[in-house]
């Protein structure tokens, strides 16, 4: 039996976004603001413009068709949907599972998407993923009965303020497009 659930709790993805940044050692921005967040070793070290020089937008002075491009393969259409699963185990007991999938628009050109999990232990190794949706299995237990869920909620909890994924687009030349914003796993997105 599988159970779509659309509910979203609205954390506050601004620190969740910086601590991704953290993370990940990168340079994080805030565009409504135009400000660019430059993190380094793990070390908030202050606001400053986005295209200041050593922010992520300042390394390089792109020509207009690499902006183009980069547009092209921006990754579009980001959702996620957390999915009950459940499967009797001949006894008494159900197993029971929630599987968190986020999905996107297709990029033109793109060979494949490459997906990255980020989690307070830091940033994984992007894993290559060839359609243009990703599954995770979020929570799981047993029950005696149907459609209860014991601990889902601390486990969804946990996977929400420790985890979080986003994708880029890589072009069959090896060229990777920019990373989508960081997506808490363990809720539906948007």
């Amino acid at each position: 039996m599988r159970e779509v659930q659309r509910h979203s709790r609205q954390p506050v993805r601004l620190l969740r976004g910086v601590v991704a940044a953290v993370l990940r050692g990168a340079a994080w921005k805030i565009p409504a603001l135009g400000l660019g967040v430059v993190v380094g070793l793990g070390l908030l070290l202050g606001p400053r413009p986005a295209d200041f020089p050593g922010t992520a937008a300042g390394l390089a002075s792109p020509s207009a068709s690499d902006a183009v491009m980069t547009r092209s393969l921006e990754i579009r259409g980001l959702h996620a949907e957390l999915m009950n699963e459940e499967k009797p185990t001949g006894g008494t007991q159900i197993a029971r599972w929630t599987i968190w999938r986020l999905c996107w628009d297709p990029a033109p050109g793109a060979r494949d998407y490459l997906v990255t999990t980020v989690s307070v232990e830091g940033a994984g190794r992007p894993q290559p993923v060839s359609a243009t949706c990703h599954e995770l299995a979020v929570a799981n237990g047993t029950t005696r009965q149907s459609g209860t869920y014991a601990g889902r909620s601390a486990q969804l909890t946990y996977m929400e303020i420790s985890t979080s994924v986003s994708v880029a687009a890589r072009l069959p030349d090896g060229s990777v497009g920019p990373a989508s914003p960081d997506i808490p796993l363990g809720q539906a997105y948007p």
